[in-house]
Formats: C-alpha cells, sequence, structure tokens
C-alpha cells in the first residue's frame, strides 16, 4: 500500500516537473536586429573586416606551410585539399562582405 502511495506521488511529480518543463522551455534564438549605420561608418568596418579576413588567411597559410614541413609522412596532398577549402571559404567570406548592407539610420 505504501509503494502503491509513493508510486502515485513520484508520478504526479513527473507530471508537474513535465508540464512546467514545456512552460519554461527557452525560446529558440531570434535572428537579432540588423544595426543601422551610416555609410562611413559602414565602409570603415567593411575595410576592417576584410583586413581581418586577409590576417585569417596569411596566418592560415603560414601554420599549414609549417605543418608540411613537420610532417614526416611528407603528404603535400593534404596541405593542398587543407588550403583549397580555406581559399574557397575566403572567396566566400570576400563576396559576403562584399554584398554586406546594413540598414542606413
Amino acid at each position: 500500500m505504501i509503494a502503491v502511495g509513493v508510486i502515485v506521488v513520484l508520478l504526479a511529480a513527473a507530471i508537474g516537473y513535465a508540464a512546467t518543463a514545456q512552460t519554461f522551455a527557452p525560446r529558440p534564438p531570434s535572428s537579432p536586429p540588423e544595426v543601422c549605420m551610416d555609410s562611413e561608418t559602414r565602409d570603415k568596418l567593411r575595410a576592417l573586416m576584410f583586413e581581418g579576413i586577409n590576417t585569417a588567411i596569411a596566418h592560415h597559410t603560414e601554420k599549414m606551410f609549417d605543418n608540411l614541413l613537420k610532417d614526416r609522412g611528407h603528404d603535400p596532398a593534404r596541405m593542398t585539399r587543407g588550403m583549397h577549402d580555406s581559399l574557397a571559404l575566403y572567396a566566400r567570406s570576400r563576396e559576403n562582405l562584399l554584398k554586406w548592407s546594413p540598414p542606413p539610420c
């Protein structure tokens, strides 16, 4: 009899927990509103992002070549595949940055 009572209490607690968990479940994140800016600020930020992309590809190329020099298996095809993927990402990043146009304030 006590076991049945304990099971009923645990079941009620589980149902209550499930109900409140759905009520307080976090909402999926919505994309933040795009920041408005004047054309001068947009151009400065675009130049800064281009500089960051260029610096990143330069550092990545240096790191890839350094890894190739340390590679005892001497697998230049591995570096070639990695650089191909990196260059494709670099090109897409530049293309998207050129398309980026925040709304004016």
